[in-house]
């Protein structure tokens, strides 16, 4: 394994329909292994150690408050409603679909004169505190049950209704779960 057949299975991921970052996590992979392999003496040397990888870097997408607020002010059946008030939820605590899987877990805290969301994270277990604004609180509100649980669907179905409320309101970016959360960060 060295450059000329890391070029040639770059070459070959190509070929066969893969996008370029993951062709190159392919062979990032390989180096690891590489590297391992040099660490625990099992090959002399990692071929692949200076072979450089060039990631694209792919641009931030969010909603600006124009497209936020299209959403809020939306007329949507009940059903598209909550879906819709989830996904502002997220744009306005940040929280990860994973994270809101987990929100019966978190509690809420004053600190320093704010609510705050208390937390850690299911990805990285990173201890989280999210101020709870006036429209987190309305939302919040509608939002959870009467045992104070937040009913979260999954994924792939939330995703769903995601797109059908992007076509109501005529966003032209593709909203998912993931697109709330870097919206939370602008």
């Amino acid at each position: 394994v060295d450059h000329r057949w890391a070029e040639a299975y770059l070459a070959w991921l190509l070929g066969n329909r893969h996008k370029r970052n993951y062709a190159l996590k392919q062979i990032q992979y390989v180096k690891h292994v590489l590297a391992f392999a040099e660490r625990e003496e099992a090959v002399p040397t990692n071929r692949l150690r200076y072979f450089r990888l060039g990631f694209e870097q792919k641009p931030i997408c969010y909603l600006s408050a124009d497209e936020v607020r299209l959403i809020e002010q939306a007329r949507f059946d009940e059903h598209l409603r909550y879906f819709a008030d989830l996904f502002l939820l997220q744009c306005e605590t940040g929280l990860a679909y994973a994270d809101l899987l987990r929100f019966g877990e978190y509690r809420v805290q004053a600190m320093q004169g704010r609510l705050c969301l208390l937390g850690g994270r299911q990805k990285s277990a990173v201890v989280f505190c999210v101020p709870i604004t006036e429209k987190a609180k309305r939302l919040l509100a509608s939002l959870t049950d009467a045992g104070g649980r937040l009913p979260v669907p999954s994924n792939q179905h939330y995703n769903k209704m995601l797109k059908y409320i992007q076509g109501i309101v005529g966003i032209k970016e593709k909203l998912t779960t993931h697109l709330a959360r870097k919206t939370a960060g602008m």
